[in-house]
């Protein structure tokens, strides 16, 4: 059993506690529809978090007794050097998680969000010892419906099913994230199904939120109708028969303090204020740390409050 599927098979029974939320890839490969994440901050401005800043301020989270982290971004992939931010994480005693569409695991990818240009292919070797899992996006059983979500790669939902056959023999744990809304509600039984197939340890479903930092303008036409996301889920386990754990996570459960506390690729602090295209800033991890970390032990106080209800 490798790292990663062990540190897995020991917490798929304990209760998720908060984690650092590291939004540091300045850039994507596929342009989503109502991004739930607020980066690029960087580009143009020659701004982009370091590693430096990025360890340094991790280890005063660490000693806040905070084990568990998320790399995201857009993806973090995407960030020049995420072996290194990987590879200092790992020495500083954290559990990562990296949230990636996956494609700089398939070939060089082409820069389709926020940014210009290519990203060199990644070698699942290279970061799969720094890992405790990695999730990937699946949003339908088919390319259009996929496309519907998610623009940039014509044939993304293959590469997909590619990249977690090549997490899968790395002995690298995967899970999958769904966007439930209009355009795929429909298929999300057969979504989950793939996902078992494929072999996800977890499939994490999110209901759609029209107010993210980067509102799309189909949100209309993509949003679900008053109750429909949780007539959608009702009837989910939190296991399937194969041991698959399905998290459901509605909008409700995802605004408000003590919900998200990120940092962004420009090594900004903030945290979504449920309002489209809005957010609340509290400063940069560096010139701003103390201010950033006071922030930060708000969202805790808010996090257990919300947690212990």
């Amino acid at each position: 059993m490798s790292k990663s599927e062990a540190v897995f098979e020991a917490e798929a029974t304990q209760p998720r506690g908060p984690r650092l939320n590291l939004a540091i890839g300045p850039s994507c490969p596929v342009r989503c529809e109502g991004c739930y994440n607020s980066f690029g901050d960087s580009f143009g401005t020659d701004t982009l978090v370091t590693t430096d800043e990025i360890i340094d301020f991790a280890g005063a989270v660490r000693a806040r007794d905070i084990d568990g982290v998320t790399l995201s971004g857009g993806d973090p992939l995407f960030h020049p050097e995420i072996e290194k931010v990987l590879e200092g994480l790992d020495a500083a005693g954290f559990r990562t998680k990296l949230d990636t569409v996956g494609t700089a695991f398939y070939e060089e990818s082409r820069i389709a969000f926020k940014g210009r240009g290519t990203i060199p292919h990644i070698k699942v070797s290279t970061i799969g010892r720094y890992v405790e899992s990695v999730t990937l996006p699946l949003d339908g059983t088919d390319q259009d419906t996929v496309a519907s979500f998610r623009k940039g790669r014509s044939n993304l939902l293959e590469e997909t099913k590619v990249v977690a056959g090549l997490l899968a023999d790395a002995g690298v744990v995967f899970d999958f994230n769904t966007v439930v809304n209009a355009k795929n509600v429909e298929q999300l039984d057969a979504i989950g199904e793939l996902a078992e197939a494929v072999g996800a340890s977890a499939w994490h479903v999110f209901e759609y939120d029209t107010s993210g930092p980067n509102p799309s303008r189909r949100r209309d036409e993509l949003a679900l109708a008053a109750g429909q996301f949780e007539a959608a889920v009702a009837s989910y386990n939190r296991y399937t028969a194969d041991g698959m754990r399905i998290d459901v996570r509605a909008v409700n459960s995802r605004v408000g303090e003590g919900a998200y506390f990120f940092v962004n690729d420009a090594g900004i602090a903030w945290s979504p204020t449920g309002q489209a295209g809005m957010t609340r800033r509290y400063g940069h991890i560096t010139r701003d740390k103390e201010r950033v970390l006071s922030a930060y032990d708000r969202y805790l106080e808010a996090f257990w409050a919300k947690f212990t209800e």
